[in-house]
């Protein structure tokens, strides 16, 4: 899919990439501000632990996450729900609580508790009701706002 961006000299336009900008003022003042409206995916197999790292799934420093999904692709054995998804060794909480069964098929959207910037680039974690027993896979989907 091709980024979309808008900008107040050439108005709505297509560009390389992915996602959508709006740049506002003018590039050589220091009132110029973009904003880009992105989303990241990752999976993660469960594991016998109840807390998993998203693998690859980092959200940039100082996004906004406004929202997102988890999805179970893969169910794994045992009654253990997702329960958090959000910063590893953090706000494990921060990207929403879904409560969702890994012991079946099916998704969850995710609310944001805070729609606060995070300050450093962070991995994205899942904190699960145990440990999971069998093999099983997630999809986890942030979408993000990033100001310049």
């Amino acid at each position: 899919m091709p980024k979309v961006a808008y900008s107040e000299t050439k108005g709505l336009v297509q560009e390389a990439g992915a996602g959508f900008d709006v740049k506002l003022g003018d590039s050589s003042a220091a009132h110029d501000l973009t904003t880009s409206i992105a989303q990241i995916t990752g999976t993660v197999a469960f594991a016998a632990a109840a807390t998993v790292d998203v693998t690859g799934l980092i959200v940039p420093a100082g996004a906004i996450v406004i929202g997102g999904t988890v999805e179970v692709e893969v169910v794994q054995g045992n009654a253990v729900d997702i329960d958090e998804v959000g910063i590893s060794g953090g706000d494990t909480n921060k990207y929403g609580a879904p409560t969702l069964a890994a012991n079946a098929l099916g998704s969850a959207v995710l609310t944001p508790t805070a729609l606060i910037p995070t300050a450093a680039a962070s991995q994205v974690a899942v904190a699960t009701s145990g440990n999971a027993t069998a093999a099983g896979r997630l999809r986890v989907t942030l979408v993000y706002i990033d100001v310049a």
